[in-house]
This record gives C-alpha cells, sequence and structure tokens, in this order.
C-alpha cells in the first residue's frame, strides 16, 4: 500500500532538484530566476516544517517547542528576502554575489539540518508511522543535496 506522506515528501522535493539540475542546464538569466524560486520555496518548506512542531507542542503543552517552531519560518523569511534581494539587483553577475548567494545556501542547508535534529528530538515519534523519521531523513539528505549542488554551480 501506498503511504501518501511518503509519496508527498519526495514530489516535495522535486524543486528542489529540478531547481538544482536547472541551473546546470540553463542561461544565467534563467539561472538566477530559479535561484530566486528556489530561495522562495526552500523558505515555505522550512517553514511548512516548523509548522509540524506547532502542532506536535501545543497539543503536548510544551511550550518550548512551540517557540522553536517559529524559529525556521522566521530564519526563512530572512534567508528568502536574502537571496531574493541579491538575485533582483544582479549581484550574480558581480564577483562578491557569488559568495553572498553561496552563504545563503549554506545556511538553508544548515536550517534544514537543524530542523531535521528537531525532529529527532522533539516529535513524538509513537504517533507517526514507524519509518517516518527515516523517511523524513533521506528527503532532507536530498534536500541538503540538491542546495549543495546550487553552491557548486555558483562556482563553476
Amino acid at each position: 500500500m501506498i503511504q501518501l506522506y511518503k509519496v508527498l515528501g519526495y514530489l516535495g522535493a522535486l524543486p528542489f532538484i529540478c531547481g538544482a539540475i536547472g541551473l546546470f542546464i540553463f542561461d544565467e538569466t534563467l539561472g538566477a530566476l530559479l535561484l530566486g524560486l528556489l530561495f522562495l520555496y526552500a523558505g515555505m518548506i522550512a517553514s511548512f516544517l516548523g509548522g509540524v512542531h506547532w502542532s506536535h507542542g501545543f497539543i503536548g503543552h510544551r511550550e518550548g517547542q512551540l517557540l522553536l517552531a517559529m524559529t525556521p519560518t522566521l530564519i526563512a523569511m530572512v534567508l528568502s528576502g536574502w537571496g531574493l534581494v541579491l538575485l533582483a539587483s544582479g549581484m550574480l553577475a558581480v564577483g562578491f554575489g557569488h559568495v553572498l548567494l553561496s552563504a545563503a545556501l549554506g545556511l538553508y542547508i544548515l536550517l534544514y539540518l537543524a530542523i531535521l535534529l528537531m525532529d529527532w528530538q522533539w516529535l513524538d515519534r509513537s504517533k507517526m508511522p514507524p519509518d517516518y523519521m527515516r523517511t523524513r531523513t533521506g528527503i532532507t539528505l536530498v534536500v541538503i543535496a540538491s542546495l549543495a549542488a546550487c553552491v557548486v554551480f555558483l562556482w563553476v
């Protein structure tokens, strides 16, 4: 039987994969657009993943988890804005623009690692399918690899 959370999770990783591959295929103009969309999408997904902790913290009356649940959204807002402002101002064409965009992507990678660690630490796995965390970890590694490929693109 197909488990919907797995299908949706891997489908959610497709924009990361396609965005990273697209950077290597398309010209710089379309690549900058893809990178901008990737910044926005990465922020939305990070916010969504933080929302999982909101529901668990709310139900479990854990205020610390509620506060942590907001952190990915706040960080993602800053990183999305950072990336979009840099791209809109043409920083991709400037030498140090690659450094700034790479730093933002690197921070997204750290954010996704932190969210995964939050999941392992705070989620009540007794209320989830037995292989949820293994699936979640695999999807996160795909996302991180895609973001890392974007960093590589900026330097080749």
